[in-house]
C-alpha cells in the first residue's frame, strides 16, 4: 500500500513566540492527569491569557509549534494564530516515537490520561485524520496502532479513518471503553488500572473482519 501523499512535505513548523509558564493546571488535575505527565508535556499558562490552561502542540524533534488555549472554567479553546496548523501535528508523538505502539485518540485529554495510565497515546485534534498525520505516523515506525476513538458516532468515524490509512503498516487493534465515553472518563471514574486492563484487551483488528462502523 503507498504512503498517503502529503499537499507539502517541506514545510518547516514556525518558531513561535510564546511564553508558557510550566505549571501543574488544577482542570487537569482535576481530570486525574498526573503533575509528572503535565509537566512532561510542558503543559502550564501564558500570562498573557487568563482564565486558560495552555497545552503546547510539538512537532517530532520536540520543538512546539502550536498551543491549545483550553479555558479552565467551560469547554472554550482557541490556538495560536499563525502557528503550524493542527491538522499538520499529532499531539504527544515525540514522546511516543520512542515506543514500538501507540494508541490514537482525539484530544489532548485522552492521551494524557493514557500517559497517566503509562501507556503512550497521540492526539490527532478532531474525529478526522489528515495525510500529513499519517504520515508522520507512520514515519514513526510504530509496530502495532491502537484505535482509541471516543465511544461515539465521531470517535468510530475517527478509527475508521485511522484504520483505512495505516492499514499495512502496522498490526491494528481496537480499544473498548465499555460503557465509558473515552479514556478519561475511564481514568476519572475508574482508574488508572482500568485503563491498562482495556489496553491489554484491545482487540486486533483483522483486515477482512473490520467491525468500526
Amino acid at each position: 500500500m503507498p504512503a498517503p501523499k502529503l499537499r507539502d512535505k517541506q514545510r518547516a513548523s514556525p518558531r513561535l513566540n510564546v511564553d508558557i509558564t510550566h505549571a501543574v493546571s488544577p482542570y487537569l488535575s482535576s481530570r486525574a492527569i498526573e503533575p509528572a505527565v503535565q509537566k512532561r508535556l510542558q503543559i502550564g499558562y501564558n500570562e498573557r491569557i487568563r482564565g486558560y490552561t495552555a497545552i503546547p502542540w510539538h512537532d517530532v524533534s520536540g520543538r512546539i509549534a502550536n498551543v491549545k488555549y483550553r479555558s479552565t472554567r467551560d469547554k472554550r479553546f482557541f490556538y495560536e494564530a499563525g502557528a503550524t496548523s493542527i491538522s499538520e501535528l499529532v499531539y504527544g508523538l515525540h514522546i511516543a516515537r520512542q515506543s514500538d505502539y501507540a494508541i490514537i485518540v482525539e484530544g489532548e485529554v485522552d492521551a494524557l490520561s493514557w500517559l497517566t495510565a503509562g501507556i503512550f497515546a497521540v492526539a490527532v485534534g478532531s474525529a478526522s485524520l489528515s495525510d500529513k498525520q499519517a504520515q508522520l505516523i507512520v514515519n514513526s515506525g510504530f509496530e502495532r496502532i491502537y484505535l482509541g476513538g471516543d465511544n461515539d458516532s465521531q470517535g468510530r468515524t475517527l478509527n475508521r479513518r485511522a484504520a483505512d490509512k495505516l492499514r499495512g503498516f502496522a498490526e491494528l487493534f481496537e480499544v473498548d471503553y465499555g460503557k465509558e465515553k473515552d479514556a478519561n472518563d475511564v481514568l476519572v471514574r475508574h482508574g488508572a488500572d482500568e485503563l491498562r486492563r482495556i489496553f491489554e484487551d484491545a482487540a486486533r483488528i483483522q483486515a477482512i473482519n473490520l467491525r468500526l462502523t
